[in-house]
């Protein structure tokens, strides 16, 4: 996980296509990871529905959620800086490097 010992609950999210997103819910409890809600496809609109606290946001579908969401700030939106949305090579962008 690139956000270890976070205070807050922390949202993975990808792109899934279709305007939904794959995301989970999770909370660090210490070393692990207590899993708050299950991982699955969601509408945007439904994940932001279960946000009930300030939740870190962090993955390439950030954008899916930050384009469906109306422009007023929600201060249960708290996105993780751009350098950790990486998750994977495969969405690393040209010109980045693992570090």
């Amino acid at each position: 996980m690139n956000i270890p010992y976070a205070d807050k609950p922390i949202c993975p999210i990808l792109d899934a296509r279709k305007k939904e997103v794959y995301a989970g819910i999770y909370r660090c409890d210490g070393n692990r990871l207590e899993r708050i809600m299950d991982d699955k496809a969601i509408k945007p609109a439904v994940l932001l529905e279960n946000i009930k606290e300030p939740t870190i946001f962090i993955g390439s579908g950030i954008d899916v959620i930050f384009n469906s969401e109306p422009r007023t700030p929600n201060p249960k939106l708290v996105f993780a800086p751009s350098h950790l949305w990486l998750i994977s090579r495969k969405y690393r962008p040209a010109g980045v490097e693992k570090v």
